[in-house]
């Protein structure tokens, strides 16, 4: 199993606020999108199959949150953001991405409504500064509107598998439905419970920094108690790639549009204006994007890395973005962004290495 980044780290990787106690247990660590990541703990391929078959429980404090407040908060994130968040009840939530003038992305995320007026926004950990910085420096003029970076405030955990309803029980923890999210306490500190659009199948754990460390042993214990293990960045990504789940900063950039991957589920057709609008439905209404992320079945066990081309008879046809192995599958596995032409299951495409593999649809079976 491999991945990286598709974009190169800038910065020292920041600690996940666990980091002390992950390298205690000799967890290998890799940058990932900014962040120093456990890679897995011991076992890889048996960290997958607990988070297909039992209980997986990962560390995602890499996770950015931003807490938004303010009177016109709302109102204003309903006019910059592809998805009508106006009329969100407490409780609910919805996927959403930003755009510019041109319709390509500034940002993924979801977005919850809670109580007090308040709103959570939860992305992938790419998003992180720069969004904030132009959300609330960049846009905000007279409005009631206030953006808090609330990553270093909190730890996450992310919950996989079967028996993660079961974990969760144990743990005293409620159950979200799809697009919901709970409070719940965590060791007498305030907690969230919500599906995360970037954690497919997974119960994301949002806790303060307080109790994270009790609050995970005490996960570990149930999870260990159901047959389950705490899982690494490795297994994690198999799963993600396996059921097509793109991410802002590995999978999609600044070039991106979300109709290249499917993100129907971020765009509200009949909400008004919000800038990149017009190239969205003239996409929608005209055409089809000039990309499409697809799934990769490698001919190798050893699959070439994210950022190499791929091509069809000698022509360019895309791009590899990420690459890992499926216990699963029994191959090689990926994400590309493919021209258009090239998108149709069954194409061979070849990459930069040689190595050939065949684009499949998503997610892959």
């Amino acid at each position: 199993m491999t991945t990286t980044p598709a974009q190169p780290e800038q910065a020292a990787p920041r600690p996940l606020p666990l980091a002390a106690l992950h390298e205690a247990q000799e967890a290998p660590h890799a940058p990932i999108c900014g962040w120093r990541v456990p890679l897995h703990f011991g076992d890889p391929e048996a960290e997958y199959r607990a988070a297909r078959e039992t209980a997986g429980l990962m560390d995602v404090s890499f996770l950015t949150v931003v807490e938004a407040t303010g009177k016109d908060h709302l109102e204003y994130l309903n006019r910059r953001l592809s998805q009508r968040v106006i009329e969100l009840a407490p409780g609910t939530g919805a996927r959403a991405t930003q755009l510019n003038g041109e319709g390509r992305m500034e940002a993924d995320m979801d977005v919850f409504a809670l109580d007090g007026g308040r709103t959570l926004l939860a992305a992938p950990p790419s998003v992180g500064g720069p969004y904030l910085q132009a959300l609330a420096d960049k846009y905000v003029f007279t409005e009631d509107a206030q953006f808090t970076d609330a990553t270093d405030r909190h730890a996450a955990f992310a919950l996989f598998g079967p028996a993660a309803a079961k974990v969760l029980r144990d743990a005293g923890v409620p159950h979200p439905g799809e697009r919901e999210i709970q409070s719940f306490a965590a060791c007498g500190e305030d907690g969230y419970a919500f599906r995360s659009s970037f954690f497919p199948g997974a119960v994301v754990l949002l806790v303060s920094r307080v109790p994270a460390r009790e609050f995970w042993e005490a996960l570990c214990r149930a999870a260990s108690a159901a047959g389950g293990r705490p899982i690494g960045f490795l297994a994690f990504d198999t799963l993600r790639v396996e059921a097509g789940t793109p991410w802002w900063g590995i999978d999609l950039n600044d070039r991106s549009i979300p109709l290249d991957a499917d993100l129907h589920d971020a765009i509200h057709t009949n909400k008004g204006c919000y800038p990149g609008q017009e190239t969205i439905a003239k996409i929608l209404n005209l055409g089809h994007p000039p990309r499409k992320l697809a799934g990769l079945l490698w001919e190798t066990e050893d699959p070439p890395p994210p950022g190499q081309k791929l091509t069809v008879d000698g022509r360019d046809a895309g791009t590899v973005t990420t690459s890992t192995f499926s216990p699963r599958l029994g191959k090689a596995v990926g994400l590309g962004m493919l021209r258009w032409n090239y998108r149709e299951p069954g194409t061979e495409v070849v990459a930069e290495s040689g190595a050939k593999a065949k684009v499949a649809a998503l997610p892959l079976e």
